[in-house]
């Protein structure tokens, strides 16, 4: 369980703390949200696909949008922020 944390690079541990941290989650309950998300080989597929047709929902806040926006970012690995401005910048809307 503290090894954990070496094998995570920078945006691993975001996602982790930004997640699962701090919900009251056993190591046993985190492990089995680990592995239903990221035990998925499509997975940042999926998460890529999820992020090209992410849309603000109508009753959605800017702030609760760009806040789901950051998350499916992260999960879809792009965190840097010339990739999130592209991709921001090239979607339809």
């Amino acid at each position: 369980e503290r090894l954990f944390w070496l094998t995570c690079d920078d945006m691993q541990r975001q996602w982790f703390a930004h997640t699962l941290a701090d919900r009251g989650l056993r190591w046993e309950q985190a492990r089995t949200h680990l592995e239903k998300e990221f035990g998925n080989p499509f997975y940042v597929w999926q998460k890529k696909d999820e992020h090209r047709h992410l849309a603000q929902r109508p009753d959605e806040s800017i702030y609760l949008f760009l806040e789901r926006y950051q998350e499916v970012s992260y999960e879809a690995n792009l965190a840097s922020d010339q990739d999130l401005v592209y991709h921001y910048g090239h979607r339809p809307h």
